[in-house]
């Protein structure tokens, strides 16, 4: 089974985004910003894709975790995996359980992605 965030799994990957940081500079802002702009978006896809077949859940719940990850959102990441999961092996059920923390992972991430940017 794949695993679940749970509430010791921090949101950020701070360690993840300082390497970032280090690396990109200013450009990490920017590519945070389009990351947000469009998280509202991957998070519906992924719960449009639940109502609608298991490989449509499959494939939005895999962009989100990717996009996540990528943007160090851990927790978020955990849990579109786990829906990516559920959706591979056809529990729509189980989608449609683990989708409701979904929405409030990202919505959570947001909040701490932009106070992490906001740091000098």
């Amino acid at each position: 089974m794949t695993a679940i965030p749970s509430d010791a799994t921090p949101l950020l990957d701070i360690a993840a985004l300082d390497d970032l940081k280090d690396m990109l500079a200013e450009a990490l802002a920017e590519i945070a910003d389009t990351f947000l702009d469009g998280l509202d978006a991957e998070v519906e896809a992924v719960g449009t894709g639940i109502q609608t077949s298991g490989p449509a859940a499959r494939a939005a719940a895999h962009s989100l975790k990717g996009s996540a990850g990528n943007m160090g959102s851990k927790a978020l990441s955990l849990q579109a995996s786990a829906i990516e999961k559920a959706a591979v092996e056809g529990d729509l059920a189980r989608c449609q359980a683990l989708y409701p923390q979904l929405k409030v992972l990202a919505a959570d991430t947001r909040v701490a992605l932009k106070a992490y940017l906001a740091q000098p």
